[in-house]
């Protein structure tokens, strides 16, 4: 296997610390050259950071598209946490295309981590340590080691691991995972089972109920994923006394009581394991499963214990005797009246359990309310009743007193610190949108976050803060953040990036609304020179455009082209209160509508650069419904092109084709479909749809192409036919840019003129 580490680094963008009101350090250095679409896609892709059991270092996947090999590569990292300390992340794992693969890399313990080894037939669970160099510090990695197989066919995933004995425990713990299996049999049968079917004789599927698909992929109606346990008994595995584990025995607690998931794999979030008490305790997060999951978007909670064996001779530990013979008792710690759950973790010591929970069935947008579960009186409590604002994540101080959070706030995710029910969380970051939180020590001033911005993809920074004189837990407090990763430094070092403008004006019922303004590479102020206009539209509906990076719609790309870009977040938009996402309830095409069009007519008044004889408009999802709406209702808008992405176009028809029904109720669909406005067409539009994009079925866009063939208007339909809602593959995505910029500057021009008589050119790519 071959390992070439990378210069990571940069010292110029580690050297000291800044406010975290105002960090520096996130902020783009400015230069000249474009940056184009491949420039974007082939930017490194950070995923999550793990972090060790000390907080001292932490593994991180980061994938890499060539376009010259039109392969991905993806590398794990070890990253030192240490900000007065540092040192280039080191490479464990590299990928290599066709020949091996991995994922899931956890921890076992401060100076151990496994992966899974995806590579041929025999998919298996492998080991490496990670060792001291000369002068103590943790980072040499010695060669990893083969543990044990999954069983043929289950297709883990979402790997989670526990020590019942202390985090350095050489007795080991026990190994959670994810797994597909056939309903009704053992793990071990599924290779077999596999085989028989892939040899039936014939490709027939059938239902007895709907929900037969989902997202992109088909529901097989015999097959279901369920959380498996297998124990880890890795004493002695330092000193090379063992090699493989032999036999492992799989057990999944909730399969007697039929709790599982009929179609989409257990996340690391959806499912949490704690030791306390002498017991294993397992919470996982389910579909309702007496309700039909494409009705109801209600979610509960299922908790499980069992006995921990104790030994003479080692810690703590589950036997594999003990797993295959135990029966847990199951209980539903939810009240069983509510809406979605998600995000469910064990407090540190293993006594409570906390979770996100809307209150309404099949409202996917309602509030997000913080919830926990007492395991010792059985009692659950509300933390945020009273917090107009909807957390997307959640996890616990390590001395499980406090929580902390992530939360849209006025277009960014802030990170949020709730030091106990019923007081308001303190935002602790104004820059930037964050993604993830992790506590690194006891004392809670130190958290690991990740964050990206409109000028740069997710990056590492260590907040460290000291709470405030007097102890007074919701004061915001001192804090510096310094940055500990810069995977994208070399591919942006040469470019300038706008940082954005936020703007506010009044749209329907009077509220004040929120917009981002960009302004195209070249721009100069009091230059009078016009420039056309890319407005752009959020899907969700219920989402927002943020102080983020994004692969898929980036604001800069478009403003690197020559474009003033505008992307407002009217009703139904998040981070703004409850009442204003609601305001989009049965009411698709009219206070959004009203949003938009103000916030249009505002830009144009106030920045003349723009020129109104070139204006076009661009959305995906509920924005590609919108430009399908605007395109009955252009009127007040003058749009001179359209890109309508995976868009609605006939709500009947929606309802009765998308896999997700219970999301469509919301919209009363005879008023708001943008079919009974095609009389009105009369704008040129590019069709986009992905052929395994089941939420808005590709029968949507062809249905929209068709009525714009059939009215003479000039239009054209691109179609991704292995592209589900979104547009994933790297060189898909280049080809989505190309045309969607050769639309445009057929119908509106750019701000820059060279070559414009060669798009693939003149749009650099």
């Amino acid at each position: 296997m071959k390992h070439q580490a990378l210069t990571i680094l940069a010292p110029a963008l580690l050297a000291g610390l800044v406010s975290a009101r105002n960090p520096s350090d996130l902020k783009h250095k400015h230069k000249d050259a474009i940056f184009t679409p491949k420039d974007m896609l082939a930017l490194p892709r950070p995923g999550p950071v793990g972090v060790s059991p000390s907080g001292k270092l932490g593994l991180s996947t980061i994938t890499r598209h060539s376009f010259e090999t039109r392969k991905t590569v993806s590398s794990l990292y070890l990253i030192n946490l240490n900000e007065t300390s540092r040192s280039e992340p080191q490479l464990l794992v590299e990928s290599i295309p066709e020949a091996f693969s991995f994922s899931d890399p956890i921890w076992l313990s401060d100076h151990r981590i496994a992966y899974i080894n995806r590579t041929g037939a025999d998919i298996g669970l492998w080991y490496r340590g990670i060792s001291d160099n000369a002068h103590g510090e943790h980072g040499s990695a010695v060669t990893p080691r083969h543990l044990l197989d999954f069983p043929a066919g289950s297709s883990p995933s979402a790997l989670k691991y526990l020590a019942t004995a202390g985090k350095d425990s050489s007795a080991g713990g026990v190994l959670a995972f994810s797994a597909h299996v056939w309903k009704g049999y053992d793990i071990e049968e599924t290779g077999r089972l596999e085989k028989e079917y892939e040899n039936r004789g014939d490709g027939a599927m059938m239902w007895d109920e709907t929900y037969i698909r989902e997202w992109d992929t088909w529901r097989n109606p015999d097959k279901v994923h369920q959380v498996f346990l297998t124990s880890l008994n890795l004493h002695n595995l330092d000193n090379h006394q063992i090699d493989k584990l032999k036999k492992p025995v799989f057990f999944s607690p909730f399969k007697a009581s039929g709790i599982w998931s009929l179609m989409q794999p257990f996340e690391t979030t959806d499912y949490d394991l704690a030791y306390s008490g002498g017991r294993l305790h397992l919470a996982v997060q389910i579909k309702d499963k007496y309700l039909n999951y494409a009705f109801n978007s209600r979610r509960q909670v299922y908790l499980t214990s069992l006995a921990v064996e104790k030994s003479s001779d080692i810690e703590p530990t589950l036997s594999d005797a003990h797993l295959g013979s135990v029966k847990p008792d199951v209980q539903m710690v939810t009240s069983g009246d509510q809406g979605d759950v998600s995000y469910i973790t064990f407090s540190p010591n293993g006594t409570t359990l906390a979770w996100l929970q809307r209150e309404e069935n099949g409202a996917e947008s309602d509030r997000n309310r913080v919830i926990t579960y007492s395991l010792d009186t059985q009692t659950l409590k509300v933390w945020t009743e009273t917090w107009d604002r909807s957390p997307s994540s959640i996890v616990w101080s390590k001395d499980g007193n406090s929580l902390y959070l992530i939360a849209e706030e006025a277009g960014a995710s802030l990170p949020y610190h709730l030091t106990h029910p019923g007081h308001l969380p303190t935002p602790l970051l104004f820059k930037g949108t964050s993604s993830s939180i992790t506590p690194l020590d006891a004392s809670g001033s130190r958290l690991l976050l990740g964050i990206s911005t409109l000028t740069h993809p997710t990056e590492n920074y260590i907040l460290a803060f000291s709470a405030p004189k007097g102890g007074d837990g919701d004061k915001i407090p001192v804090s510096k953040v310094t940055q500990v990763t810069s995977w994208s430094h070399d591919g942006l070092s040469q470019t300038s990036l706008s940082e954005g403008e936020k703007f506010w004006f009044k749209g329907a019922h009077d509220h004040d609304v929120m917009g981002w303004l960009i302004p195209p590479r070249g721009f100069k102020k009091g230059s009078h020179k016009k420039w056309p206009l890319a407005f752009l539209i959020h899907g969700g509906p219920e989402g927002a455009w943020e102080d983020s990076w994004s692969t898929r719609w980036n604001p800069n790309i478009f403003a690197q082209q020559g474009y003033f870009v505008v992307a407002i977040n009217p009703t139904g938009s998040t981070g703004y209160g409850q009442e204003f996402v609601e305001g989009i309830y049965e009411n698709w095409g009219g206070s959004p509508y009203i949003d938009l069009v103000a916030g249009l007519q505002y830009i144009l008044e106030t920045h003349p650069e723009i020129d109104e004889e070139r204006l076009a408009a661009l959305g995906a999802s509920y924005g590609g419904y919108m430009i399908n709406w605007l395109q009955g209702h252009n009127d007040h808008t003058n749009f001179k092109a359209f890109v309508c992405h995976d868009g609605l176009f006939e709500t009947h028809n929606m309802y009765y084709s998308t896999e997700q029904v219970y999301f469509p109720q919301k919209a009363p669909y005879e008023k708001w479909s943008p079919n009974n406005f095609v009389q009105e067409w009369n704008t040129p539009a590019l069709i986009i749809h992905g052929g395994k994009d089941y939420r808005v079925p590709d029968t949507q866009g062809i249905s929209a192409f068709t009525a714009l063939q059939s009215r003479g208007i000039p239009s054209r339909f691109l179609y991704f036919k292995d592209e589900n809602h979104w547009v994933l593959d790297p060189q898909n995505s280049l080809r989505w840019h190309h045309e969607v910029f050769r639309w445009l500057d057929e119908w509106v021009g750019s701000g820059h003129k060279e070559g414009l008589e060669k798009p693939s050119v003149r749009f650099q790519f």
